[in-house]
């Protein structure tokens, strides 16, 4: 049995795991997370409370991220962690990502493994957890990201992981002018401020999530476009790669310089072209040419093809040992 905590902010860690999970093909995988259950989720979910709250010293002086005292759905979903380690005797935990449950579970004499995420992590709290933790894994290529030292030495770096790893159809044939453009949850550019771009530039311009419609099959929207214009979170420019498309990469404000970190990554190993911020209207042209004259080849770079399954592979391996 192998317990997976999956983070309620934002849907990338759910679809991360979504991505995985049909590569586990010798352990159980029971889910804890406060995300509500997906209608096709296969397998034993734990629904944990929220733990918003007010505390004066969340952090433990400096110690972890978040550890309100007095917050009565904070304690009680550590106590259900703490209640089903003790129930089912995991052979791993995952963690996909929390300093304080990685804690916890090793604390209770579970072997742990967590997710390394991009950006300035070298604060206390995630020295801490990497250090508890028996396994780290790195959803990129190897090198393309600055650690500490001693994180960096035990990463295990399996590149991007994308749901279309280990089996896609067929792609669409791409429809010149085509571009898509990929938001995050709740951000981006407005509607109007894309349809200025396309004004300025011409050609068809789809927008999926932020602002725009979801999409309802990702695959053909990415395979069908011409050029991608996406942000930089870890699941999108993972959908991306998979799908081998030109494209543009826009870093959008998030802790730890997440998503720049990306950005400049992908600019270092000149995979496509990747900037800070949304660029201004005038900037575009001179993009979407670059994107169209590097083509998608240099993906290969970041996605292998086979991420999820060297995630999956990594975790069973720590599991058996257990």
């Amino acid at each position: 049995m192998i317990g997976w905590y999956v983070h309620h902010h934002g849907g990338g860690h759910l679809r991360r795991l979504q991505a995985i999970r049909p590569h586990l093909r010798h352990h159980d995988v029971t889910v804890l997370s406060s995300l509500r259950r997906p209608d096709d989720w296969q397998g034993d979910w734990v629904h944990l409370p929220m733990d918003l709250g007010a505390d004066a010293d969340p952090t433990a002086h400096g110690a972890l991220h978040w550890a309100p005292t007095g917050v009565p759905g904070y304690r009680e979903r550590m106590r259900l962690i703490a209640a089903w380690v003790a129930q089912h005797d995991p052979a791993l935990f995952m963690v996909d990502v929390s300093v304080e449950v990685t804690a916890l579970v090793r604390l209770l004499g579970v072997r742990t493994a967590t997710v390394v995420m991009p950006g300035d992590r070298s604060d206390r709290p995630h020295r801490t957890g990497y250090d508890l933790a028996d396994l780290l894994i790195g959803p990129w290529p190897a090198g393309a990201h600055r650690l500490p030292a001693g994180p960096a030495e035990r990463v295990v770096a399996v590149g991007a992981i994308s749901m279309f790893d280990g089996g896609r159809r067929p792609p669409l044939e791409p429809v010149p002018g085509r571009v898509l453009v990929l938001n995050g949850l709740g951000d981006g550019p407005s509607l109007a401020d894309i349809d200025k771009i396309r004004q300025r530039v011409g050609g068809e311009w789809i927008v999926r999530g932020g602002r725009g419609e979801r999409s309802t099959d990702l695959w053909a929207d990415l395979t069908s476009a011409e050029v991608v214009v996406t942000h930089a979170g870890q699941n999108a420019v993972a959908e991306v790669a998979a799908a081998r498309k030109p494209a543009v990469v826009v870093a959008t404000e998030r802790p730890h310089d997440e998503q720049l970190a990306t950005v400049r990554a992908l600019r270092r190993l000149g995979i496509v072209p990747a900037v800070d911020d949304w660029p201004s209207s005038g900037e575009w042209p001179a993009l979407l040419r670059q994107a169209r004259t590097q083509g998608g080849d240099a993906w290969s770079r970041w996605s292998t093809g086979h991420g999820a399954q060297d995630f999956a592979a990594a975790v069973e391996a720590l599991a058996d040992r257990s």
